[in-house]
């Protein structure tokens, strides 16, 4: 028994059945509800006719892996919050002033960044995805989050602070 494609899914997202099965089926030129029991895929392809199955096979597998860095990511930021708050040396949560200068530091730094990525080149270069540009950006990020993270206190250095100040640990809700 031949394989033969007997529907598509347009960009819409709407499957569409070929005019052949539909003619067969009698309901050419209206609309109608089918009921599909899918015993296999077998292969899905794309609008030129290349499989595209594997990316889709590899789809809930990035999706758990975004999740799972997101919530990291979640915990980490709460963590260092709660160290933030109690540590006697910083002043934090920030004040509106202070928020807004670092922000706007922040946004300077990144228009900087991207004027001379783009006179250098190199915002074309990444465009292009040359893997030796991305890999300069993805250690250069990395670099500069971890010594982000290096200047941020631990809650060893957060608790030898406190007890430094006589003051008592107070649990963070």
């Amino acid at each position: 028994m031949g394989e033969e494609t007997i529907a598509y899914i347009n960009e819409r997202g709407s499957v569409v059945i070929d005019k052949e099965i539909r003619e067969l089926m009698e309901f050419d030129g209206e609309k109608a509800k089918i009921r599909v029991e899918v015993k296999e895929v077998i292969e899905i392809l794309d609008e030129n006719g290349n499989s595209v199955s594997d990316s889709v096979k590899m789809v809930p597998g990035i999706i758990g892996v975004f999740a799972y860095n997101a919530l990291r990511g979640i915990s980490w930021a709460r963590l260092k919050d709660g160290l933030l708050r109690a540590h006697p040396v910083f002043k934090y949560p920030l004040s509106k002033v202070t928020a807004s200068k670092i922000a706007a530091s922040w946004l300077l730094t990144g228009l900087l960044a991207l004027g001379l990525l783009t006179q250098s080149g190199a915002l074309n270069a990444l465009a292009a995805g040359n893997p030796t540009e991305w890999a300069g950006l993805l250690l250069a990020v990395s670099l500069g989050v971890g010594v982000l993270v290096q200047q941020l206190p631990t809650g060893e250095e957060t608790l030898q602070a406190l007890l430094a100040e006589g003051q008592e640990p107070t649990p963070q809700a």
